[in-house]
């Protein structure tokens, strides 16, 4: 009896890559919440400086999860363990030893650990990259991903100056952003194309404005917009108002912008690639 549930909410959802269930994503949340615990414990003792740059250098490490993630839905690469959520696993170990190795190269040599990480994360992400190109059919939908983020981003931008509040920081806006990359592409991807979307809450609350009929050409995906405005602002909110250290506020919302930017540009290549 156990173990056909672990095999149908565990390992099928996996080997077929059929989306996620109340189950599996419940178990997966509660995984990442003590790791993401466990990671904080750890970068405070060994005083790693959690920071802008720490961010930057890690773009490359999401961006190379996320490519590795699509050569496995182009079946380019084959292993299972490019799917999610297995791909972050395999990310976190080799990204994990690279910053070690960063910290030594700074060592010896005195360059910044942030920009020998960065480029070590950079030239893998680059080499797979390169082998998504030859696959993409539909340029042009790049261009109503980025319209769609140009359009939040500038008006994220109008608030933080014309109000002067400080929830709109340049940090914060960058981390609205990364959701609504995720936004945008499940937007895109379920309003013109024929794309379904596999995460629970997600699916039920689009499921919900459709049948509420409140669509957007015959789809309920712009609810994605205020759903991740909502609860990443909120989520945002918190963490400020919260007495943490900066390391602390900082490294939970590195955590909020993985989130977010892995599934949003996984999204973006996934059109660029399966539409016409």
């Amino acid at each position: 009896m156990i173990k056909e549930f672990v095999n149908k909410y565990f390992i099928y959802p996996i080997v077929h890559d059929t989306g996620y269930n109340i189950y599996n994503t419940s178990v997966w949340a509660i995984i990442f919440v003590l790791a993401v615990a466990l990671l904080m414990k750890y970068f405070e003792a060994k005083k790693q400086a959690i920071d802008v740059k720490f961010i930057f250098a890690l773009l490359p490490w999401i961006a190379l999860g996320t490519i590795l993630r699509v050569l496995k839905d182009l079946e380019v690469l084959q292993s299972i363990l490019f799917i999610t959520p297995l791909i972050y696993v395999v990310i976190f170990c080799t990204c994990f030893p690279a910053l070690a190795l960063s910290h030594w190269i700074e060592a010896k040599t005195k360059m910044p650990y942030w920009k020998a990480w960065f480029a070590i994360g950079l030239a893998p992400a680059l080499f797979f990259f390169a082998k998504i190109i030859a696959y993409i059919q539909n340029p042009s939908v790049f261009l109503t991903w980025f319209g769609v983020l140009y359009f939040f981003g500038t008006v994220f931008y109008t608030l933080r100056i014309i109000t002067r509040h400080g929830f709109f920081s340049r940090l914060n806006i960058f981390v609205l952003l990364s959701h609504l990359t995720d936004a945008a592409s499940t937007f895109i991807a379920m309003t013109f194309f024929s794309f379904t979307e596999k995460h629970v809450l997600a699916r039920f609350l689009i499921n919900s404005a459709e049948s509420a009929g409140i669509v957007l050409n015959n789809s309920g995906a712009w609810i994605m917009f205020p759903l991740k405005l909502a609860v990443v602002g909120l989520a945002l909110y918190v963490i400020d108002k919260e007495d943490l250290t900066k390391q602390q506020n900082v490294f939970l919302k590195m955590i909020i912008i993985l989130l977010g930017l892995a599934p949003g540009i996984r999204g973006l290549f996934q059109l660029l690639v399966f539409t016409s």
